[in-house]
């Protein structure tokens, strides 16, 4: 169902394809505060699924929360009146909270915040599986789909569900190959449901 409210609630293929990289700890940490040193805390705030090249790999959507300031790389902006510019990242350790190369995914799409049930627009997608200079992306060549299944916004925050999936061949750069039997990978089922804060 979507609604809106507002409130003071915060708040070319390979012969062979390599299999996604394994998850990462479960478990959510907290920084020490100190006289001079403000609570950091990463906090989940949703998750995503998808079959990597045959295999199941989840990321967490995340957070740095910092007294009362919030930091991710997970986004979302204004584009008109009724859409909005998405961008989800997902890490594979909760405790992460910036894109670091460490089999991060990044999903980025424009969409409408007045329908559900329907395609996104400008849709890229983007995994680091070995670092950040071993890109592979729909733009690249390569195929990105997103389709929308639920949209809320409140507070300046979306809490969204959808579906995804993509063909994602590496990223060519100056000086840059494809690892041996990485030229491409492919992801399927993907889902996804999160809380993103307007930044």
């Amino acid at each position: 169902m979507l609604t809106a409210a507002c409130g003071n609630e915060s708040g070319a293929g390979a012969s062979s394809k390599p299999k996604a990289p394994e998850d990462g700890p479960a478990s959510v940490g907290e920084g020490a505060k100190t006289k001079h040193q403000a609570i950091k805390v990463a906090r989940v705030d949703g998750e995503i699924t998808a079959v990597v090249n045959g295999s199941r790999s989840k990321w967490y959507v995340t957070r740095q929360y910092n007294d009362d300031a919030n930091s991710s790389a997970s986004k979302w902006r204004d584009r008109t009146a009724t859409s909005a510019g998405v961008t989800i990242v997902g890490h594979k350790a909760p405790t992460t909270t910036t894109v670091s190369g460490a089999g991060e995914i990044v999903l980025d799409f424009a969409m409408s915040i007045m329908r559900e049930d329907a395609p996104a627009e400008e849709v890229r997608i983007d995994y680091f599986p070995m670092g950040l200079a071993n890109a592979y992306s729909s733009n690249a060549g390569g195929s990105a789909s997103v389709v929308m299944k639920k949209v809320t916004l409140k507070d300046g925050v979306l809490e969204l569900e959808g579906a995804f999936s993509g063909t994602l061949p590496f990223m060519s750069k100056i000086g840059a190959t494809a690892p041996r039997g990485m030229t491409e990978f492919s992801i399927e089922d993907g889902v996804f449901s999160a809380k993103i804060r307007k930044q």
